[in-house]
Formats: structure tokens, C-alpha cells, sequence
């Protein structure tokens, strides 16, 4: 490759946490990265908001699910600033009146928890939780492993498909035929089937939701939440918090990137990619700069880079019609208080309410608030997953103040109405919803924000506000993510991967889809030079 200064070994396209993976992994290799983000920061859903002075807020994304451990160590994150507060940060069922239940199947204290409401329900939730792990231990090495071809046409492809086999019928016929018949089926007959407890029925189904446009009677329900309770499984250390929110994180991968020489560009928006005979040969900014680099990975939604980037003109008119159908709708909205001081919520100590308190009173709430963005409405008693990060991280709030930040689910992207005055009515309704668990909260609210999805979208980078850039479905998902003919390595143009969410394995942040077009980058690039 020409030393000349615009090129490169490897062009990356958008500055998140997974374009920071693969800038920081490659230039650990000793290749020349470029990489280009469109906004005027880093990170992506992974910013970071004052709310007043002093005060400051995880923006998007508040907790770290899944991101491996071995990366951490591998790029010495921990050397760059990263530091990591909680490990394993644990859920809560809340309650008004003080009911709470821990939601960790490991504890005594959950089963606790469960038999003050139900002994019957308490008696249950060991063989729940068995079926909920045999269903995430049967995905876990599709999850975390590259995906086989959906067609195996190679000896290599085979082999994957007859391991993923054995994988699932190791335990024996009996769970494999129930690991079959539950996966299409609906989260909601599962919890119903297994509980009669509304809260706990409430926040299972709140979690197995949340980043996802379907309620939890949809059929395929419970494909989505093993799969996202894989994501968090196949990391040992859990969902962590992270020191000055996953801001913290992509601060350490920009700085460990560039302390291998990466050059990391913000306010550079590609306008396109180039190619000359069906092989990448590098990007066109939207400023006219011209970046020559024969691999691109692209960490953006693959619609914008399929369709927008590279034009339909290189793709034929099958794979181009089924870019422009991958489901985009996934929608939530992002809530973020600085409080006075930590509001009372009943018979809560602050151990508790560090962990992630899921408001949802039960089943039919949940439900309810999922049906409304399908008519584009807003939620009247909105369901949503809170945090309280300045219990733990101190860099947020002076003391004695504090910083909520809550994941509202079920919020359309497309609002009835317009969001002229949509946001205020939505905060109004989730600080009156979390009224009626800590009486005193409305009262200490000192400054706060609402990012709707139109919101997300532009200041975050984040299309459509679906997190997974497409909806995580048995059609979109594994072997078929985020199409059959550009699953994996795959696709009509040579040296274009894609490493965001919109691939293999899907969205959180994990970093593990640039993990797989890194991998797939190193190949070719050892092809190239043969």
C-alpha cells in the first residue's frame, strides 16, 4: 500500500464502539486505519449529556451488555482509562409498595423475593430459569461464532451446520424437541404458562422487549430474548457499568486505536464508496476528500451502505430489493433526570437500586404500551428500564445529586401528530409514572432531556433508533443477517465487510460483529496478497 497520506490499508466507515473494535484490532496488527464518523464526536449511542452543571448523563445507551472480557485485556482498555464500576449488574423487579424481586436465578434472595408474592411461583422459578438457559446455551454457539453459510456448499460449512447439531441435541432428544418448539413461540404464554405473579410476569416481559418493536405476544418473542440473554451470557463478566457511562468505553478503544496509529476522523461523513471492478477501492468523503484503502468495513446501517454508499448499480436486482426490505422499526426513546437528591423509592437500599429496575407493573402493561407505537402513538403508562449510574459512578453528580437515565421501549418513530410537543408529553408521563414508585421523584427533578427516536436517529447516529440497524428475527438473524447473499463474508463486492449491528450477531454493545469483518478483513487481505 502507498504511503501517500489519504491511503490506507483499511477504511472505516462510522466512529461507534464497533468501528472502534476493528480501528483499534487492526492497527494492533500494524495496518494503516482510517476511520470516518459523520457526527462531531465519537461513540455513537455511547455519548454522554449535561443536564445541568455538573450533572451528566449516559446520552443513549447507559449499561455495557456482552463486550468480552479478552478484548479488554487484548487492547488494555484498562491502560487507555477504562474503568469498570460493576460487573454483572443485576435486575430488579420493582414495586410500589416495596415488593421488590431480584431477578438473579442464582440467589437465594430472588426466590425469596418471588415466595413473599406466590409460593407456588417461587417453587417455579428454578425450572424457568433451566428452560430460559437451555435456550440461550443452545443459541450460544451460533451467537458467538461466525455463522455458517445458509447453504453449505464447502466441506468447512457442513462441518458448522452438523456441530450446531450436536450442540443441540447434546442433552438429549427431549430438550431438543422443546428447544424447537419454544423458540418460534411468544414470550407471554411462556411467563404465563410458568407464573401467576403480575410483577414478575411484568418485568420478565419488559426485558425480553426492550430494543425490540414487538410485544410479548408476538410469535417469535422468545427467539429475540434468548437471543439477547446470549449476548449478555456470552461474556463472563456480564453486563457491566462503566466509569463515565459506555462513553468511558469508546473514549479507551479511540485512545488504544490511536496509540497504534490509527487516524480517527469526527465531522467526516462518507459520501460514497468506490469501486472498480467489483473490488472496494476506497472513499469518497462529503467534503470531496478521497481516501483510497482496498478493504472497507462499515460499521453503519446496511441499507445506507448498500443502497446510499455503494448505489444500487453494483448490487443485482435480488440482492438490492432485499437490502431495501430488512425491517428497521425497532424503536425506543431515552430519558435522562438530574435529581436533587436519590428519590425514595419504598424499602430500596442503594444496592439495590444500583442494579437495572424494570418498571413495568405486569403483563398486560407491557402489552399495552407495545401496542400504541403500532398506531403511532405514545404510551400512556409507559414501561421502561432505569438506572441510577451516580450511585456507583460519582464522576456524574456532585454529592448528594443525582442522574437517572431510563430506556422507555414501545415509542414510534413515526409519531401521530409530529414530536413538535410529543417529547414533553412523553417525559411528563414517565416522571409521573415513576411518581407512583418514589412519591418524591417528581419534585427533585432539577433539569432533564428526551431523546425521541427522530432524536436518536440524528444526534446519535442511530437509524431509525433501532439499535440492531434491523429487527432481530428467525428471517434476520444468524446465517440470513442481515440477507442470505451478504450474510458473513459474503457479498458482490470484494474487500466491503460489514462490522455493526446490522451483521452478525446483531446490536448491544458487544463489538463482536467487528470482531467477525475484522477476521474477515485479515482473510482477504492474506488472499490479496497471494
Amino acid at each position: 500500500m502507498s504511503d501517500a497520506p489519504n491511503s490506507y490499508d483499511v477504511a472505516i466507515v462510522g466512529g461507534g464502539h464497533n468501528g472502534l473494535v476493528a480501528a483499534a484490532l487492526l492497527a494492533r496488527a500494524g495496518k494503516r486505519v482510517v476511520v470516518c464518523e459523520a457526527l462531531p464526536s465519537l461513540g455513537s449511542a455511547c455519548g454522554i449529556s449535561t443536564l445541568a452543571q455538573n450533572i451528566r448523563a449516559p446520552k443513549c445507551a447507559h449499561l455495557v451488555t456482552g463486550f468480552p472480557p479478552g478484548l479488554i485485556r487484548k487492547l488494555k482498555l484498562h491502560k487507555h482509562g477504562l474503568t469498570v464500576l460493576q460487573k454483572k449488574v443485576g435486575r430488579v423487579a420493582i414495586d410500589p409498595d416495596g415488593r421488590h424481586i431480584p431477578l438473579d436465578p442464582k440467589t437465594k434472595a430472588g426466590r425469596q423475593a418471588i415466595f413473599n408474592w406466590s409460593s407456588r411461583d417461587a417453587d417455579a422459578w428454578p425450572e424457568f430459569s433451566r428452560t430460559l438457559d437451555t435456550l440461550i446455551w443452545s443459541l450460544m454457539p451460533a451467537y458467538r461464532n461466525q455463522a455458517p453459510r445458509l447453504i453449505p456448499d464447502t466441506l468447512q460449512s457442513r462441518l458448522q451446520w452438523l456441530q450446531h447439531y450436536l450442540r443441540g441435541r447434546r442433552r438429549g432428544a427431549a430438550p431438543f424437541r422443546s428447544l424447537l418448539r419454544l423458540l418460534p413461540s411468544n414470550v407471554a404464554d411462556l411467563l404465563d404458562d410458568s407464573f401467576e405473579t403480575d410483577l414478575l410476569k411484568g418485568a420478565l416481559a419488559l426485558d425480553a422487549g426492550l430494543g425490540s418493536f414487538h410485544g410479548p405476544s408476538s410469535p417469535g418473542s422468545l427467539f429475540y430474548w434468548a437471543w439477547q440473554r446470549a449476548s449478555e451470557a456470552a461474556s463472563k463478566s456480564g453486563t457491566l457499568q462503566i466509569a463515565g457511562g459506555p462513553a468511558g468505553l469508546t473514549n479507551a478503544l479511540a485512545a488504544a486505536a490511536r496509540s497504534h496509529g490509527a487516524d480517527i476522523r469526527v465531522a467526516a461523513r462518507v459520501r460514497s464508496i468506490t469501486v472498480e471492478r467489483e473490488k472496494a477501492c476506497g472513499l469518497v468523503l462529503q467534503n470531496g476528500d478521497e481516501i483510497a484503502a482496498p478493504i472497507i468495513i462499515s460499521t453503519i446501517d446496511p441499507q445506507t451502505t448498500y443502497l446510499k454508499l455503494l448505489c444500487s448499480r453494483h448490487l443485482d436486482a435480488g440482492v438490492a430489493g432485499d437490502v431495501r426490505n430488512i425491517r428497521m422499526r425497532a424503536s425506543s426513546a431515552k430519558v435522562n433526570l438530574a435529581l436533587e437528591r436519590l428519590p425514595s423509592f419504598a424499602k430500596a437500599n442503594e444496592q439495590l437500586l444500583a442494579g437495572r429496575l424494570l418498571v413495568a407493573p405486569g403483563l398486560p402493561d407491557v402489552e399495552r404500551a407495545s401496542n400504541g407505537q403500532k398506531y403511532g402513538m405514545l404510551p400512556d403508562h409507559p414501561v421502561m428500564e432505569v438506572t441510577l449510574p451516580s450511585i456507583t459512578d460519582e464522576s456524574l453528580a456532585p454529592e448528594n445529586h443525582h442522574v437517572l437515565s431510563a430506556i422507555v421501549p414501545f415509542v414510534p418513530y413515526e409519531l401521530d401528530g409530529g414530536w413538535d410537543k410529543g417529547g414533553d408529553i412523553l417525559i411528563d408521563r414517565v416522571i409521573k409514572t415513576l411518581g407512583e414508585y418514589a412519591p418524591d421523584l417528581p419534585d427533585l427533578v432539577m433539569a432533564g432531556e428526551v431523546l425521541t427516536p427522530p432524536d436518536i436517529e440524528s444526534h446519535c447516529g442511530v437509524a431509525r433508533a433501532d439499535w440492531h440497524q434491523g429487527e432481530v428475527a428467525f428471517d434476520q438473524a444468524m446465517m440470513m443477517r442481515p440477507t442470505p447473499q451478504l450474510a458473513g463474508d459474503a457479498g458482490p463486492i470484494h474487500g466491503l465487510f460489514l462490522g455493526g449491528a446490522g451483521a452478525h450477531p446483531g446490536g448491544g454493545l458487544t463489538g463482536r460483529p467487528a470482531l467477525h469483518a475484522v477476521m474477515a478483513a485479515v482473510r482477504y487481505s492474506k488472499e490479496m496478497r497471494r
